[in-house]
Order: C-alpha cells, then structure tokens, then sequence
C-alpha cells in the first residue's frame, strides 16, 4: 500500500445489538425474539398454526430465567409452552431438539399418549401435561427480525436491526473516479434519513466488509491520488483516533467499538476488504473516498393479528 493504512484488528468494549419488537410483542432478555401472548382459546394444533402464521413457534422455555420471566408475565392463565412428547416418547422443543430445562410440576408418565402437550401453570409457574386438544392461551415466540424491513437497495443486518448502503464508485467526466469528504458522505446520508455507518461489534464489521468487498485491480480508469489504495477504502462515520472512548461518530452513537489507537492525531476511518489491498480499518491521509455506507434504523412492521 502507499499513501493508505490499514489494521486487522478492532477493539471492543461492549457487546452491540439492539432489538426492537411491533406494538403488542414483549421481549425477552437474552433473546432476539419477541413474544406475543395470545389469550385466544385453541386447541394445539391452531397455536402452533397461528404462531407460524407469525413467523414463530410456541415459546421454548430453556432456562430458568425463561421459566421466570413467563411466570411473572401470564397473570392467571396457564399458556400453552413450546414443549411436546414426539412419536419417540421424547420431550422436544418446536425446532426438534430435546429439551435442557426441565420444570415439570405433575407426573410426568412414559406410558401417557393422551397428554403429549404442556402448559406453565400460573398457580405453580411450573409446567403440566394436558391433553392438545384443550383449548388454551399460548405464547408465540417470533424471531425480531421477521418484523424489519428495509427501503429497496438496502440491505438488513437483523443483530442491529438496521439498514446498510454501500454508495459504489462513480466515474468523473475526466474518466476518473469520484471521491467524496466525509463531510460531504453524511450529507449524502442524510438526504436519505441515513448517517454514514458507525460499528459497534466485531459481527457488524464482518457483514460490512462481505458487503463492500472489492478487487480494485479490476477496475481499470484513473486512480485517484495516492493509488490503488485510496480506491479500496470505504468511508465510515468516525473521527478519531482510534481508541474506544475517543472521537465521535457521525450518527452521535457512542465510539465503544475502535480500531486501536495508533497516535495521538484523530483522523476520518475508514474500511476496506480487498482481493489485493487487504482487509480491515483504513485511513486514506486525504478524506477523500469513492465509496462510503450508509446507515438506517430498520422499520418496523407489525403483522396483522386476528
């Protein structure tokens, strides 16, 4: 590389994932699903249609903290829970898999093909064999990002529940390609309702750099000054120096993702995947970029409820 540098490794100082769920869902600590409670009276078979109508199955209870947090939700209603006995004789979650919670309040009988199906009971908040064909409230668990949606050209990346547009490369009437400031990249977002990209975890920059992956050997036209290098780098929203706490992002989201401080000069960062150029956080020493990404909170739609 000439004029640009790049580095490997970012730091991360906390965890980054935000999850949003429609009017009418909960969610869950721990999970990136909302849950919808129904007190609709069904057989089985209908909660289990009605949550796959939704996106979702029958919530799973894995945890004490689950078996918790449904207990001090449901009142006086016993809900249908997402445990059943297969044709094996096997306790399942609705994926299949065998439980790894158990918190059975009656007798749980191996001979029993009546009562496959199982409640939480709101007296004992533990859980009780009952016949499918009862009818009952239910718990519907959706995964969140059934409910994002994106503007057309964008692209979702459900852990953020938000929305990514790499602004591609652009030739100038000189048969050269265009570059943009950083200024002027978050002006261009924002006339979107967008903000140049912040990154908050080691996942966000990963599926930012399958998105922007290049090969700028390929190419061809005038490199703009400084090389093949400048040509490779991506414009994100922060100015710094590097160093978790220091700087800012354009979109005023907190800097506790960096690349690692260099020194003490703050600069415009950028990123970069590259077939010959290489990989990671970059700074070009000009401000000066032909791709940038934008960056959107995701819309939220919530799905219609009979």
């Amino acid at each position: 590389m000439t004029s640009g540098l790049f580095i490997f490794l970012g730091l991360l100082a906390c965890s980054y994932a935000i999850i949003e769920c429609p009017v009418r869902f909960d969610q869950i600590q721990g999970r990136d699903s909302c849950l919808y409670y129904s007190f609709r009276y069904l057989h089985h078979a209908d909660a289990v249609r009605t949550c796959a109508q939704l996106g979702g199955s029958l919530f799973a209870i894995r945890s004490a903290l689950d078996n918790a947090y449904i207990g001090n939700s449901i009142g006086d209603i016993s809900p249908y829970i997402g445990v059943e006995r297969n044709s094996n004789g096997d306790w399942i979650y609705p994926d299949g898999a065998n439980i790894t919670y158990l918190n059975w309040g009656n007798t749980v009988l191996s001979n029993d093909t009546t009562n496959i199906c199982s409640i939480m009971n709101a007296t004992t908040v533990k859980w009780d064999m009952v016949d499918c064909t009862s009818r009952r409230a239910f718990i519907c668990d959706v995964p969140a990002e059934k409910f994002y949606t994106c503007p057309v050209g964008w692209t979702l990346f459900s852990p953020t529940a938000s929305c990514y547009q790499l602004k591609g490369f652009s030739l100038a009437s000189n048969d050269k390609w265009l570059t943009s400031s950083q200024f002027s990249a978050e002006q261009s977002c924002q006339a979107t309702g967008a903000h140049l990209v912040s990154i908050h975890s080691d996942a966000e920059l990963q599926f930012l750099q399958d998105l922007i992956a290049s090969d700028v050997t390929q190419l061809g036209h005038g490199a703009p000054s400084g090389g093949l290098s400048v040509l490779a780098a991506v414009s994100t929203g922060l100015y710094g120096t590097g160093a978790v706490g220091n700087g800012k992002w354009t979109d005023g989201t907190v800097v506790d993702y960096a690349p690692g401080a260099l020194n003490a000069k703050s600069h415009v960062w950028g990123i970069q995947r590259d077939a010959t150029q290489g990989s990671g956080w970059t700074m070009t020493g000009t401000d000066q970029w032909p791709r940038y990404v934008c960056k959107q909170r995701a819309s939220i739609v919530a799905p219609a409820i009979n």
